[in-house]
């Protein structure tokens, strides 16, 4: 499906009103981070009156535009552009599909055992063995695999976030939860009282917005309303076998701030989905530029890049168990901003980076010396 860029802000009106800017679809959890949203006034969550229960998907008929509607990405002013609504969804209000982490089907139940990479193997001497096919490792991704669920229903550019792109979301943007509401104001409910529809109002660096509707997750044969669950592209970083059983996601309710936690990967949740923005189409002006961000899953806080006519250079902190110290790069970038650095350390080359730069993030993939695969990066200007 193409996707279409939108540079209008949504606007949140009446009923069951949608944004101009949108058109039916074609195409056990574990705290890891408490405090993402604890730098500023402006991350956090502010509440409206009578949030505190999600309610059951709009079902009037006028909850749907005549045209059919279509995901698009959104420009919030960020280093990717955001989808303006969850895979599945007919709506920017509505929930979507369910998708357990990496499968890219729907089902009518969301356990471990009926999970896509789980097994069970039961040895000679009794004892049950469970172990996980393809995810296995501390700190595995989605990204770049035929497993991204948001790259394979929607296609194109789309795919997964990961959980530092949920960050910058968080801590960049005005979120405000609400409801939709009746003509005076007042939030929409169903013939039980339940508010129909809880979600948060994400207004990013520019003025243009999002929203993110509080879906619930589902666990088992259960459906449970509570809150909003979204899956993150990244398996939660342990060496403790249990943990290969969980990945990260952002979770929120309107009674506190949006934090990235852990849920089991075989629980439904909702996926919003990214795209990296398109850097052929900007100009970057010779200068020097300093990134934080990931090479891989090692974090990096102080990577330095000069530009100047086509040529490139600088340095970067890389710390590991086994190596302390700056890696110098050299390289080219040509008219489509497409990066390409050897990395020197000692007088002799380590590897090399293969990226694009696209005005706010460096991305791509290092490659160490011998190194066939590569890592993925992505580093964003301070």
């Amino acid at each position: 499906m193409k996707a279409k860029l939108i540079t209008c802000a949504f606007t949140v009106v009446l009923v069951f009103a949608a944004s101009s800017c949108s058109n039916k679809q074609q195409s056990g959890s574990k705290q890891i981070d408490e405090n993402v949203l604890s730098e500023s006034g402006s991350n956090s969550i502010v509440s409206s009156p009578e949030t505190d229960v999600p309610g059951e998907e709009l079902n009037s008929e006028t909850d749907v535009p005549e045209e059919e509607f279509t995901i698009e990405a959104v420009d919030l002013g960020l280093s990717v552009l955001w989808a303006n609504a969850n895979i599945g969804a007919n709506g920017i209000y509505e929930k979507g599909d369910y998708y357990a982490w990496g499968e890219s089907s729907t089902k009518s139940s969301y356990t471990l055992d009926n999970y896509f990479d789980y097994y069970i193997e039961v040895k000679d001497n009794g004892l049950v063995y469970r172990d996980f096919k393809v995810f296995n490792k501390g700190g595995m991704s989605l990204m770049g695999t035929k497993f991204d669920t948001a790259h394979n229903i929607l296609g194109g550019k789309w795919r997964m976030p990961t959980p530092n792109e949920y960050r910058e979301l968080i801590r960049k943007c005005k979120l405000t939860a609400t409801t939709l509401n009746d003509e005076n104001g007042l939030p929409l409910k169903d013939e039980k009282g339940k508010v129909l529809l809880s979600y948060v109002e994400i207004v990013g660096p520019n003025g243009n917005k999002i929203v993110l509707p509080f879906g619930g997750q589902k666990e088992i044969d259960e459906y449970d309303k509570r809150g909003g669950f979204y899956w993150t592209a990244n398996m939660f970083y342990a060496d403790r076998d249990y943990e290969y059983a969980m990945a990260a996601c952002l979770d929120f309710n309107s009674r506190r701030p949006i934090l990235l936690q852990t849920k089991n990967k075989g629980y439904g949740l909702n996926i919003r989905a990214v795209m990296d923005r398109d850097a052929s189409a900007v100009n970057i002006k010779d200068g020097d530029y300093k990134f934080v961000g990931n090479i891989g899953h090692v974090g990096v806080d102080n990577f330095e890049m000069n530009i100047h006519e086509s040529k490139v250079s600088g340095k970067y902190l890389y710390s590991t168990a086994n190596y302390n110290g700056y890696i110098e790069i050299e390289g080219t970038i040509d008219k489509e901003n497409n990066v390409k650095l050897k990395h020197i350390s000692d007088d002799k080359i380590i590897g090399h980076m293969e990226g694009v730069f696209d005005g706010i993030a460096f991305h791509g993939k290092s490659y160490g010396e011998g190194d066939k695969e590569g890592l993925y990066f992505k580093l964003v200007i301070k």
